[in-house]
């Protein structure tokens, strides 16, 4: 689906993309495009393994939503030059990853992609009201009302990839669909609130501010992502402990080689099928890991 309407999306920007209006519109387009590869070079890993790329998904957001700046009105482009704007910011942002030997997980990308296309199709092409889009309302509506509009259609998008991801995770561990998406929301309900927030305000702040807000609001993201970046490194070096731990028995002759890491294996699949939260299956794999550590004292 992603690979559809990526390929459809670039297809029809390629054929508008010599009109005037498309022309008009190219430095705001650029801006945008530079700091959505910035973001996917830099993509962090979440709790469970979870790859996202905060600055590029509210980058994405805000281009998905923006009305006009001071110099470019932007209400002439269509969803379609979102969608090939963002899925060509991800190709690009990939290639140093892909060079490094580390693309990234493709389903990832996808399930972005898509919630980037739902929002730019709520805000710009899904009619509300008389045959009239909420960018097309937009001029009428006070500030106020236009702010939570555009953090509503970001939330929606947002909980479209969480719904995508959760589908994608639970098909891959044969865990229940109803605990996996449970499992998603909490992981990422602190980080959509933040996007749903910081794309709304990108987009709101670039009519009076122009192309400079978008580099100014994204700059609380970076730090933002240093922290992120921090608490994964701490919970990477927690679990390489642990997984050093039970390799002791292994070294001491106990128990065969791969022997902790096989029951660690099945416990998890055990769990999972069971149906026991994210949290629940890290404790189990810890615990399944290490209870043949105490025979390593005794002679």
């Amino acid at each position: 689906l992603a690979v559809a309407l990526a390929v459809g999306a670039v297809e029809g920007v390629a054929v508008r993309f010599r009109e005037p209006a498309m022309l008009a519109i190219l430095p705001i387009v650029g801006v945008f495009f530079v700091a959505m590869v910035i973001g996917e070079m830099f993509r962090v890993t979440l709790p469970g393994s979870r790859q996202t790329a905060p600055m590029a998904t509210a980058a994405a957001l805000a281009f998905a939503m923006t009305v006009d700046s001071p110099n470019v009105t932007s209400e002439g482009y269509e969803g379609a030059l979102v969608v090939a704007v963002t899925a060509v910011a991800m190709v690009v942002g990939l290639i140093p990853k892909v060079i490094r030997g580390r693309p990234g997980r493709l389903p990832d990308l996808a399930n972005r992609l898509i919630g980037i296309a739902v929002a730019a199709l709520l805000f710009r092409e899904v009619p509300i009201s008389q045959g009239r889009t909420v960018l097309d309302l937009q001029a009428s509506w006070p500030a106020y009302r236009l702010a939570l509009v555009m953090v509503l259609v970001s939330a929606i998008a947002l909980t479209v990839e969480v719904f995508l991801s959760a589908s994608v995770r639970a098909a891959r561990s044969h865990a229940p669909f109803l605990r996996t998406l449970e499992d998603e929301f909490r992981a990422a309900f602190g980080l959509t609130a933040a996007l749903s927030a910081t794309g709304a305000l990108i987009a709101l702040a670039e009519r009076p501010m122009g192309i400079v807000a978008i580099p100014l609001f994204l700059f609380p993201l970076v730090l933002t992502q240093f922290a992120v970046r921090r608490q994964s490194a701490i919970r990477r070096t927690y679990g390489q402990t642990i997984r050093t731990l039970s390799r002791l028995t292994e070294l001491g002759g106990y128990t065969e080689p791969g022997h902790a890491s096989r029951v660690a294996t099945l416990s998890m699949a055990m769990g999972h099928e069971l149906g026991m939260s994210e949290r629940d299956v890290l404790d189990l794999e810890y615990a399944a890991l290490l209870p043949d550590v105490g025979p390593v004292s005794l002679t």
